[in-house]
Order: C-alpha cells, then structure tokens, then sequence
C-alpha cells in the first residue's frame, strides 16, 4: 500500500505480536480452493516471520468490490499512508469498478469531500506533488496553494514555504492576495472599477509598514524580510523623508 516500507514499525508489530498474541483475526475471502487475505496483511507477514502453523481469521463474503475496498481501507486505518498513496488507490478503485467518487466515499464511510480532496492531488502541478508526497509540505498548505492555479507562481511560493515555513492560515492570506491582485489587474485594464458577481469592484488600499502611506493593492508586494533587514529598511525611509 505505501511507496516506502518502515522497517521499525514492522519489527515493533512482530515483538508485538509476539509478546500479546494477535487481538484482531486476519479478514479473509474464499478463492477456489484458498483464502486470500483482504485486511491484515501486515499481520500476516509478521505471523509468518514468527512461524505460527495456525491463524485465526475471519470470512468475508461480500462481492469482489467491497472487498477491495474493504482491503484499502484497513490498510488506510492501521498504517500511515502517505495522501498521494491513498489518491492513487482510489483513482485505482475508480476505474477497475467504474464507479464514481461519491460511491467510493460511502464504500469507505467518508465525506464524499474527502475522497474528491485526495483524487485532486493527482491534479497537483508536478512541483506540488512531489512536495506532498516527500511531505515537505502538508495537504492543508498544497489545497491552498493549488489554488493559484499560475505556475509561474509556484517556484518562487512553493520555494519559501518549503525553506521558511507557514501555516495553513498564512498560505490563504498570501493566496486570496495574490488572487484578489490577478483578479483586479486582469478586470481593469479599461480604468474603470470591474465588475464581481454583479457589484463594482472597488479595490481594497493597504498602508506601507515603511512608509505610513496608503497603496492600492495592485500597486504594493509582499515581502518577508528578517527583522534587522526591516528595522535598517525603516530607518532609510524616516531619514529620506
């Protein structure tokens, strides 16, 4: 189920095993004349590492979808699946049973929002996905960022919150900026206020921190810059003024 195996926790779950036995039977399916384990697969490995002859299991009869399901999702619950991997099995379950997310989600007992959120990764630019999936980035920060849909953006955004850090909430204040900036630039073009959603857009006026001076937003960048950086900055402005 995962890209990338972790060696510590198998190993803590055959010690497990081991010392208290197995508290949850391996969930099973006849085929033909055999068993095929759909849920507790890693169980299984650390039993057989063990050498036990004998395992308790339990039998599902349910149809060939709900089992495969059924085997994803346990996986899901007891191990830690990276987003991406969870996304490329869903879109997997998708087109081998040919039904739609809203189905899938009520299969997994999740919000239909949910699996739409963990499909839209496999939409990510190539830059964001890979930061998802080397978790250099959480999926909150990527849903925010994935919405400036510009990649020439990206680089230079994507760079800094990788480097620097940033929560959740400060990657949409920077997002619903640039935006609202994009938006403004792109609709008034003629000079005159553009119109959203029916209603003259008047765009918002920010104050310079340097200078004390109001800025259209159009007319202003944010800029991060270290506090002595700010402070020397600051001080240049007083003087020339």
């Amino acid at each position: 189920m995962r890209g990338d195996a972790m060696d510590g926790e198998f190993n803590e779950l055959v010690s497990s095993i081991d010392t208290q036995g197995l508290l949850n039977p391996l969930t099973v399916k006849a085929r033909d004349d055999k068993f095929e384990v759909i849920a507790g697969h890693r169980r299984y490995l650390a039993i057989a590492q063990l050498g036990w002859e004998h395992v308790p299991v339990m039998e599902y009869r349910g149809g060939e979808k709900l089992a495969e399901v059924a085997k994803v999702h346990e996986n899901i619950i007891r191990e830690r699946v990276k987003a991406t991997d969870e996304a490329r099995y869903y879109r997997k379950l998708l087109e081998r049973h040919g039904i739609e997310p809203r189905e899938l989600a009520k299969l997994l007992g999740k919000p239909k929002a949910f699996v739409e959120e963990r499909l839209q990764i496999l939409e990510y630019p190539d830059m964001l996905y890979e930061a998802v999936d080397k978790e250099l980035v959480t999926l909150g920060i990527a849903k925010e960022l994935y919405r400036m849909k510009d990649l020439r953006n990206f680089p230079e955004t994507l760079g800094y919150i990788i480097s620097s850090g940033g929560t959740v909430v400060q990657v949409k204040g920077w997002v619903d900026g640039w935006l609202q900036e994009a938006q403004f630039r792109a609709q008034s073009d003629d000079g005159a206020n553009p119109i959203v959603s029916g209603v003259a857009y008047v765009e918002p006026e920010v104050v310079c921190e340097l200078s004390g001076k109001k800025y259209k937003l159009s007319e202003t960048k944010l800029l991060r810059v270290g506090w002595d950086v700010y402070e020397d900055l600051k001080a240049a402005v007083s003087d020339a003024a």
